[in-house]
């Protein structure tokens, strides 16, 4: 049976299971699992790329991230490889530097972040002992771990330009050129 595509290009089936996700994920089995993928691929096929992020998923399931940060060999997006359409030419530098920055690189710089924290968090699976105690090793490793996240976070707050920085205005401004 094809799919009903409802008239804003929507699938009627993919927004009964976003609804349906956030009570679900309470019950970590490997049915709900094997649903947020379903739903990733589906959310990919339909360029809603922010629902494929495994990053999030793994928040949400209490599993290790998917492709971990060490087996990615290629570099983090940035501000240099957006070009705008807008007529300026590779010579008018001037048009090209005024024009606003893409919130993109600073998405995903803040998923490997999300990441970091996820599996920091996960790695507390299945090390409680005894009447509820946490190793001090486990303990330490944790703390220092997510110490080490939270100065990352920061950092990373700290540095977003003006233009990008989390505001309501540039939020609708983002918006409003579909960047976001």
């Amino acid at each position: 049976m094809a799919s009903q595509i409802a008239p804003d290009g929507r699938n009627p089936f993919v927004d009964k299971a976003n609804e349906l996700l956030v009570p679900l994920l309470r019950f970590p089995a490997y049915d709900t699992c094997t649903a947020l993928l379903l739903l990733a691929w589906c959310e990919f096929r339909e360029n809603y790329d922010s629902g494929f992020w495994d990053r999030v998923i793994s928040f949400y399931t209490g599993r290790p991230v998917t492709i971990p940060e060490t087996m990615c060999e290629i570099a983090l997006p940035n501000q240099d490889e957006f070009v705008e359409i807008s007529g300026a030419g590779d010579d008018d530098a001037a048009a090209l530097a005024a024009r606003p920055r893409q919130p993109f690189p600073y998405a995903v710089r803040l998923m490997v972040l999300c990441g970091r924290l996820s599996d920091a968090l996960n790695s507390l699976r299945g090390a409680v002992v005894g009447d509820g105690v946490l190793p001090v090793v486990v303990r330490r490793r944790f703390v220092d771990a997510t110490t080490a996240i939270q100065r990352d976070l920061q950092a990373f707050y700290a540095s977003l330009p003006p233009d990008v920085a989390w505001t309501t205005d540039n939020f609708k401004r983002q918006a409003s050129a579909c960047q976001g």
